[in-house]
C-alpha cells in the first residue's frame, strides 16, 4: 500500500499562525506540538518547509518586523504635514497599546532571548536602526517645513521616540490605561513641538495650544 501524499498547505498562511502563536507565548513557551497544531500541519511538514523551531521563529520574526517596517513607512512618508505623520503614528500605537495584550514581537524577543540569541538579535537590531532612520527623516522634514522649532535634533529625537515606544510596548503586557499613554505621547509631542501641540485627544487626534491653530 503506498503512502498518500502529504496534505497541501499554504506556506505564508502556515507562517502567519506561527508568528501569531510565536507572538502569544515567545519562543520559549512554544513548543513543536503547538506550533504543529495551530499552524494546521504536520510535525514533518514542517521540519521540511520551515526546518527547525528556531529557524522558523527567526522568519516569523523576520516578517514581523518587515510588515511593521512596511506600515510605518507608509504612515511616516504619506504626503501632507510631516507632523501630522507623526501625529497620526502617535494615534497608532495609543489603539494598539490600548487593545493588544501580546505587546511588540520585537521588545518581547529581546527581553526573552535577545541576549543569548545572536541571530535573533541581529533581526532586531536592523528593524530598529531602520525605524529610527524614518523618524530621523521625518523630524528633519517637520524641521525644514517649520513644523517643529530648529532647535529639534532629528536623531536624538527620533531615539527618544522609538525608546518610549519600545517602552510602552514593554508596559502594554502589564496594562496600559488611557491615561498612562495620552500622558506619554502627550508630553513626548509637547517636547518635541516646543509647546505647540499640548495632548493627545479622541483616536490619536491632537490638541493644540491656543492661538497655534
Amino acid at each position: 500500500m503506498t503512502r498518500g501524499r502529504p496534505k497541501a498547505f499554504d506556506r505564508d498562511e502556515a507562517l502567519a499562525s506561527a508568528l501569531e502563536l510565536f507572538w502569544q507565548r515567545g519562543y520559549s513557551a512554544t513548543g513543536i506540538g503547538d506550533l504543529t497544531q495551530h499552524m494546521g500541519i504536520g510535525r514533518q511538514s514542517l521540519y521540511n518547509t520551515f526546518g527547525d523551531k528556531h529557524t522558523l521563529y527567526l522568519e516569523a520574526l523576520r516578517s514581523y518586523t518587515d510588515g511593521r517596517l512596511s506600515h510605518a513607512r507608509e504612515v511616516l512618508e504619506a504626503e501632507g504635514s510631516p507632523l501630522g505623520n507623526l501625529q497620526t503614528f502617535f494615534g497608532m500605537w495609543r489603539e494598539e497599546s490600548l487593545t493588544s495584550s501580546c505587546g511588540c514581537m520585537m521588545v518581547n524577543c529581546s527581553t526573552e532571548i535577545g541576549d543569548v540569541d545572536d541571530a535573533a538579535a541581529r533581526i532586531i537590531e536592523s528593524s530598529q536602526n531602520r525605524l529610527e532612520t524614518l523618524f530621523r527623516d521625518l523630524l528633519e522634514r517637520a524641521r525644514v517645513a517649520g513644523e517643529l522649532p530648529e532647535s529639534v535634533q532629528p536623531r536624538a529625537f527620533a531615539r527618544l521616540i522609538l525608546s518610549t515606544a519600545n517602552g510602552l510596548a514593554a508596559r502594554s503586557r502589564l496594562g496600559l490605561t488611557e491615561d498612562i499613554i495620552d500622558d506619554v505621547l502627550g508630553t513626548l509631542l509637547t517636547v518635541l513641538s516646543g509647546g505647540r501641540v499640548t495632548r493627545l485627544v479622541a483616536a490619536g487626534a491632537v490638541a493644540e495650544t491656543p492661538g497655534d491653530s
